[in-house]
């Protein structure tokens, strides 16, 4: 896979963590609202089920994407240990 093609399932996974995201949101909301008719209804338990499997699957995206996020170029592969910045640590060398 070549890095456009990296990029481009990088950017298809934020969608779709996003668009559960929205979902996630409007089942609570609908929770909320079938609780305040009916807190004993039918609905109610299929739509804790769906609620936790939503969880699950927004949690599992987070994880693939720290991951990946994570094996990205922030490790030197000559010493094997993070790379870190050293802008902040020294002056600019005067001129």
């Amino acid at each position: 896979m070549d890095h456009h093609e990296g990029k481009a399932a990088q950017m298809l996974s934020r969608t779709n963590v996003s668009t559960l995201k929205r979902q996630l949101l409007r089942l609570k909301e609908d929770l909320v609202r079938i609780r305040a008719r009916a807190p004993n209804g039918l609905v109610v338990g299929p739509l804790r089920d769906r609620i936790r499997e939503v969880e699950s699957q927004i949690a599992k995206a987070d994880r693939e994407r720290h991951r990946s996020e994570g094996a990205e170029d922030n490790t030197d592969p000559v010493i094997g240990s993070p790379v870190q910045a050293t802008t902040g640590h020294f002056r600019p060398r005067r001129r």
